[in-house]
């Protein structure tokens, strides 16, 4: 049996025996052996190994899959991949009419990844409406959306959400935003869909689907003004979104988040931003929520709330950017991570890449061999998490 042996040996044992004419004879016999290693011992190496390891030696033994393929053991694995700083599971991936995934950190090496849906939907389309925990929300097509763990190639696909009730016969739909996030209270992944409609008074329509009970259901309506942006960004329990505020005749901006717990909305304090500043972003770096912001082509502010729901922790760091990366023909600027290193991974319009180092002030090209012209981006950890909490039989493995 398995039993979690660690390695074989052979130990060779040495006989000496006295002849008739009293000289010495050796002999040596050599049998195998078994090293066996406490099951804790075992769990703590295979906790500190990456998941891309992992995955080849659930074919080790029994054992050996069913720990690897315990939600226990993979929230072990998680916590301990975040809490090591010496140990990068963030990739890079690129979403284009393929996906494609790297460890920008690493040897630049591109991935093409097989989405579940390739052989039957177009990826022309391809929307990438979350991130959390190594999970990706994605949806090929309208009405179809997926749940899936790149790195364990694990997918589920969602039921349909309920069918939008209008308020009125006169109103549209307008646009729609989802995001992805943890309830740790509950231990449970929850997708959001906020409904924007096309009218005056600012009307939404948000449910929450739960990946415990398999369900959607209705929860309380935005109850701020529009939300703007894309999807919902993750930090610290809740999801957020930046909303547009008035006070009379004064416009201002202000972040909003849903706690996945509690399912109640709440408004996070942004900083002294100077207010003509025209472009307004929020994101996560370092496991913090950052606020970008910028006046100009080549100056930018990024804001990092280095103690969640602090307002006096708002840091703000200064981005200055040459002339020389033509960020006026590419557009806008979009912060992604945070490297071991201290460099900030920026993204320049849907065609370019660049390293910023804080401290010098001074910026790099990423350059990857193999990457699409054009893309959207998004970062996610490897994990083990598994896409469906209930390991239902519409699991899929590719």
């Amino acid at each position: 049996a398995c039993s979690f042996c660690f390695s074989k040996f052979r130990i060779t044992r040495t006989r000496y025996t006295t002849t008739n004419n009293n000289k010495m004879q050796r002999s040596e016999s050599t049998t195998a052996a078994t090293l066996i290693l406490p099951n804790e011992v075992i769990m703590e190496i295979l906790l500190r190994l990456p998941v891309r390891s992992l995955m080849r030696f659930k074919s080790v033994c029994k054992e050996w899959n069913n720990l690897i393929s315990d939600a226990q053991f993979a929230k072990f694995h998680l916590k301990q991949s975040n809490e090591n700083n010496n140990f990068n599971h963030e990739r890079l991936m690129f979403v284009h009419v393929s996906l494609y995934s790297i460890d920008f950190e690493g040897s630049n090496e591109v991935t093409k990844l097989d989405y579940p849906t390739n052989n039957n939907v177009c990826n022309c389309s391809l929307n990438v409406m979350g991130s959390c925990n190594g999970l990706l929300c994605m949806s090929p097509a309208e009405d179809v959306i997926f749940l899936w763990n790149p790195s364990t190639r694990m997918s589920m696909k969602l039921p349909s959400s309920p069918p939008i009730e209008f308020p009125s016969s006169s109103c549209r739909c307008s646009s729609v935003l989802y995001g992805l996030g943890y309830d740790s209270i509950a231990d449970d992944y929850k997708l959001v869909q906020v409904v924007l409609f096309d009218s005056e008074d600012f009307q939404t329509q948000v449910k929450m689907y739960s990946a415990k009970t398999g369900s959607w259901r209705r929860i309380q309506d935005f109850p701020f003004d529009f939300p703007y942006g894309r999807h919902g960004v993750f930090v610290n329990g809740a999801l957020h979104w930046m909303v547009s505020l008035w006070s009379g005749s004064f416009h201002y901006h202000m972040v909003a988040a849903l706690d996945l717990a509690e399912e109640t909305y709440r408004l996070v304090q942004i900083p002294d931003c100077e207010y003509e500043k025209f472009y307004f972003d929020i994101g996560v770096l370092g496991g913090c929520l950052f606020l970008f912001c910028c006046s100009n082509e080549i100056s930018f502010d990024l804001w990092v709330m280095k103690e969640y729901g602090m307002t006096e922790s708002w840091t703000k760091l200064r981005i200055t950017i040459p002339s020389i990366t033509g960020l006026e023909a590419y557009g806008y600027l979009k912060p992604l991570s945070l490297t071991k290193k201290g460099e900030i991974l920026l993204r320049i319009g849907a065609q370019k890449l660049i390293l910023y180092n804080m401290e010098e002030e001074t910026l790099r090209y990423l350059v990857i061999q193999g990457m699409p012209e054009q893309f959207e981006t998004v970062i996610y950890v490897e994990s083990l998490i598994s896409p469906n909490a209930n390991n239902y039989i519409d699991v899929q493995y590719q």
